[in-house]
């Protein structure tokens, strides 16, 4: 009786081989998903901290809530700020500058989401969301013609208890990159609902005023979802400054409402030039009438 150990086939090793191939291939699929998943619920972890920090911070500044950004001429290096910065003074105490938070790896993970491009080191101040052009508008204090307020139209941020219907306003959201250079980061959704919040870029003129009393407002409606995709540029580019619905294989989208509750909602179509695009969030989530006493 012939004692030498027997070693696989040729034949033996390639099933065990395709064996393990199909398993990967029916495996993989699960693991994705349930990745995808562990990344949205991360994200919407973030979202609700981000609720926690703005309620502290709304209480801290008599109902105000932040500038989503906000311009310093005379040094814009250093004292130019903008909410999340605000959010972290709330939080750590460090100032409320971009002087004072810049590279603060630590606490700025809130900002970070895991759906994302990688961005360089190099940059310290890196956002992947944004705020609600009404409610959170850019500073410093500059007229919109679109928004009836004080004379001049002077912009400032929104009293917290002045918004109505807090439980399904948008308050902050996912949103896209903007590669100038190297990869960068919007503050505020100028592009939600396809409207130009600053009069840049190409979004159709008056397609959403973002005000609940608009004539033109179809609050039953979805809003524009945007391109769904990376910005090439922060100018004339309908994808900065919009919803980037990066979840779920780009599929989903996550908000935090104004009342400080965080939900995903779905994409069902991106628009092609502000055209076509269809999503569950409704033009009653982002239209809201401001008070400027």
């Amino acid at each position: 009786m012939d004692k030498r150990n027997r070693g696989f086939t040729l034949v033996e090793l390639l099933v065990v081989i395709g064996i393990i191939a199909v398993l990967i291939s029916i495996l993989l699929p699960s693991l994705n998903r349930a990745r995808r998943a562990a990344n949205n619920v991360a994200c919407l972890s973030n979202m609700k901290q981000m609720g926690l920090a703005m309620a502290m911070y709304t209480n801290a500044n008599k109902g105000s809530l932040p500038w989503s950004y906000y311009y310093e001429a005379t040094n814009p290096g250093d004292l130019s700020t903008d909410w999340t910065v605000l959010l972290l003074n709330t939080l750590n105490g460090k100032g409320n500058r971009y002087i004072d938070q810049e590279r603060d790896a630590g606490t700025r993970k809130l900002f970070i989401d895991k759906d994302t491009i990688d961005v360089p080191a190099s940059i310290g101040m890196t956002v992947h969301y944004a705020a609600h052009p009404r409610l959170m508008p850019t500073g410093p204090l500059t007229p919109d013609p679109a928004v009836a307020g004080p004379p001049g139209g002077v912009r400032v941020p929104s009293k917290i208890t002045r918004v109505k219907r807090s439980a399904e306003i948008v308050l902050i959201m996912d949103s896209a990159q903007v590669a100038e250079n190297e990869w960068r980061s919007i503050s505020t959704a100028w592009c939600i609902d396809g409207h130009q919040y600053d009069g840049y870029g190409i979004g159709v003129a008056n397609a959403s005023l973002l005000l609940e009393d608009s004539p033109n407002a179809n609050n039953a409606q979805s809003i524009d979802p945007g391109p769904n995709v990376e910005a090439a540029t922060i100018w004339n580019n309908d994808a900065a400054g919009s919803i980037r619905w990066r979840h779920m294989a780009n599929n989903s989208a996550n908000f935090l409402f104004v009342d400080g509750h965080a939900e995903s909602r779905k994409l069902k179509k991106a628009s092609v030039g502000g055209v076509g695009g269809q999503c569950d969030l409704l033009k009653s989530n982002v239209n809201t009438t401001l008070s400027y006493k």
